[in-house]
C-alpha cells in the first residue's frame, strides 16, 4: 500500500493476501523492506533527539556563569599576550 502499488480497496488487497497464503503462495518481501525502513526510520528520529539533547546540554553548560567568567578571563590572557607581543615584550608567565 505504501508503495502505491495496489490499485484496489484495502479491504480487497487483504482479501488476496488472505488467499495467497492460504494456497501457499505469499512471500513477505515487501513487507519486510518496509518494516526495515521504519526501522531505519526509528533508529534516525532516536539519533537527531540525542543530538539534540547533547545540544541543549552543551549549551545549557556554556551559559553557566562559571563558565562564562573562565571565557572572560582566557579573554582577559590572550589580550595581555596579544599586547605584550605587539609592545615586543615577552608575554607574563602565568601562575
Amino acid at each position: 500500500m505504501q508503495a502505491k502499488a495496489v490499485h484496489t480497496s484495502p479491504l480487497a488487497y487483504l482479501r488476496g493476501l488472505v488467499r495467497r497464503a492460504l494456497a501457499g503462495e505469499f512471500v513477505p518481501e515487501l513487507g519486510q523492506r518496509v518494516a526495515a525502513a521504519r526501522r531505519r526510520h526509528e533508529e534516525e528520529l532516536i539519533l537527531r533527539q540525542q543530538r539534540e539533547a547533547e545540544q541543549q546540554r552543551l549549551a545549557a553548560e556554556c551559559a553557566t556563569p562559571e563558565r562564562q567568567a573562565k571565557l572572560a578571563s582566557r579573554r582577559a590572557e590572550m589580550r595581555q599576550i596579544a599586547d605584550a607581543m605587539q609592545a615586543g615584550r615577552p608575554p607574563e608567565k602565568r601562575s
